[in-house]
This record gives structure tokens, C-alpha cells and sequence, in this order.
């Protein structure tokens, strides 16, 4: 017998992630076209050095620990989605679904990565997200579903 499950807090969630800053996008009650997103904004800190010496390695340890910090603080605000997708034109939409996708708190959330245009707008983001991840859905336990489409 399949048991069917809710997975997490029904939150469906995008995330915009670029070089500059990160977009969480919360369509989870939208119904119709006119209503807006939710939409979270995240700083990142590592394109932003102080200029301090220190050297290359130091530099390079200290963009790396900024980096690490800005995807943590993206992980805080998408804990608990019932269903993530990343989006975003560069690496860092890219590293970040690696680091979703080796945590065990985003097993069946996470739906995948969608490469985007860079300087897309928020309200083509909105949609993307909107078209992507529609209503909540049901997911199986134990059914391996949401290891997206890396």
C-alpha cells in the first residue's frame, strides 16, 4: 500500500538566483493572473569585497565563506516549501540547486533548475514560476519524485 503525504507546508516556491541577489518567489495562493507574488529579496555580500588586503588566497577564501552565507540564507527562506524551483542564468543557479539537492530537508521538494535569460523581469519570473509549479500537488513517499530536471 502507497501512503500519499502533503510534502512540507504547501508553500510553492521560485528562486531566482544570480551573482547580486536572490528572488523567492511564493505563488503558493495566487489564483488568478492580476494577483501579485510574494517576492523575497537576498543580498549577496560576495561580489562586494572591502578591498582589504590579504591576497588572492585571502580573497578568494573570504568570497567563497560570503558565497556560503548567501546560500545558506536562501536555504532559511525556502526551508519547509512543499515545492522548490531554481532559476537563473549563471553558476550560482546552479550551485545553489546542488546545495538544495544534497539536502536531505528539500528531498521531494525540489522540482529542478530552468536556466534563464539574464535581466529577466520579476514579472516574467512570476509566471515562469506560476507555469511551472501550477498547484500543489500530492506527492508518493518513498517515490524518488522531485529530483527535478538537472
Amino acid at each position: 500500500m502507497v501512503t500519499e503525504l502533503w510534502s512540507g507546508d504547501g508553500r510553492r516556491l521560485g528562486v531566482y538566483v544570480d551573482e547580486r541577489e536572490a528572488l523567492v518567489i511564493d505563488v503558493s495562493g495566487l489564483r488568478g493572473s492580476t494577483m501579485p507574488a510574494g517576492i523575497e529579496r537576498i543580498r549577496s555580500e560576495a561580489g562586494t569585497l572591502d578591498g582589504r588586503g590579504g591576497g588572492a588566497e585571502g580573497r578568494g577564501i573570504r568570497r567563497r565563506l560570503q558565497r556560503a552565507a548567501y546560500y545558506a540564507s536562501v536555504v532559511e527562506a525556502v526551508e519547509g516549501a512543499s515545492r522548490v524551483m531554481v532559476y537563473g542564468p549563471g553558476w550560482e543557479a546552479r550551485e545553489l540547486y546542488r546545495v538544495l539537492l544534497e539536502d536531505l530537508r528539500f528531498a521531494g521538494a525540489l522540482q529542478g533548475l530552468e536556466r534563464t535569460a539574464p535581466g529577466a523581469s520579476e514579472a516574467e519570473l512570476v509566471e515562469m514560476v506560476r507555469d511551472r509549479l501550477g498547484e500543489a500537488v500530492m506527492v508518493r513517499a518513498g517515490s524518488g519524485a522531485g529530483r527535478g530536471n538537472f
